[in-house]
């Protein structure tokens, strides 16, 4: 099977970066090399190895449809997308941390550490993954991975009731989310696009502002109207029930639960039915 390669997938990370063609090059190849492999012309691999390197692009970024390329990294993140949060935790242990090569498979490794340990109630665990996330330097730091590890932190700062410090992470997260709107060709993950715009919702439903986190929820739900997920559905309806609640709104109140429950019942998510069981203690 002959390799191929995206160029522009090359030219816009140095760009992120802030690179020049030139500093790229520096001290490995030539710039004309660097220009050719940004038209998707493949460099000896020991070049390209080493620019993946500096660009922190892991082998899964580079040639995604290649068999050798779903690690076990991206395996955990589907179980991840699936809530089988106790599973990535289990398979993460197993992991070396000296096997991860780039910056970006050591972001997403953390990622998963802080995700799954927080939705399986490992709050310290998923602390100290956001601690790790978050400390690398912003050459390395890619933004994607930034909005959730803070994401992640303003919801543990809410568990510990410290609402300043919450709000200064989701201060971070919205304007990550302006400079880098979702585009459904290009976000590296819809579920994670959506878990962020709800954790957004939730955070001001409990500062009570009502139409921001209307706003929130109807940006997931757009991403849904696309992607299909059921249980992301079912949650954002809940979440709009509490609006619908807080307006006195009690018999769109009573169908979006409804509806939520029916969800529930086709793919039974275990963090819908959480939110279920507090909706009708409430």
């Amino acid at each position: 099977m002959k390799l191929t390669i995206d160029g522009n997938l090359f030219r816009n990370r140095r760009k992120e970066l802030k690179m020049t063609q030139v500093e790229l090059a520096s001290n490995l190849t030539s710039q004309t090399v660097v220009c050719s492999l940004e038209h998707g012309v493949i460099p000896k691999l020991e070049v390209l190895a080493e620019i993946m390197q500096r660009l922190s692009l892991s082998l899964e970024d580079v040639f995604p449809n290649s068999p050798f390329c779903l690690s076990k990294l991206g395996e955990l993140k589907i179980k991840l997308d699936n809530e089988n949060y106790r599973q990535v935790w289990s398979g993460l242990e197993k992991i070396k941390k000296t096997a991860l090569v780039s910056s970006v498979e050591k972001q997403k490794f953390y990622y998963l550490s802080a995700s799954s340990a927080f939705h399986d109630g490992r709050i310290e665990d998923a602390d100290f993954a956001c601690y790790e996330l978050l400390g690398f330097s912003e050459k390395e730091k890619l933004w994607f991975f930034d909005a959730l590890a803070n994401t992640i932190k303003a919801q543990i700062w809410q568990l510990k009731e410290d609402y300043s410090k919450a709000e200064n992470c989701f201060k971070r997260v919205i304007k990550i989310l302006n400079d880098y709107p979702y585009e459904k060709e290009t976000v590296p993950s819809m579920i994670s696009y959506i878990r962020i715009y709800q954790a957004l919702a939730e955070h001001f439903l409990l500062l009570e502002n009502f139409k921001r986190a209307a706003s929130y929820i109807d940006k997931a739900l757009k991403i849904l109207s696309e992607e299909k997920s059921t249980w992301h559905l079912g949650e954002l309806l809940l979440l709009k029930s509490k609006i619908a609640d807080e307006s006195g709104l009690n018999e769109q109140k009573e169908k979006l639960i409804l509806t939520a429950e029916q969800l529930y019942e086709f793919g039974k998510s275990p963090q819908l039915g959480r939110m279920l069981n507090k909706s009708k203690s409430n």
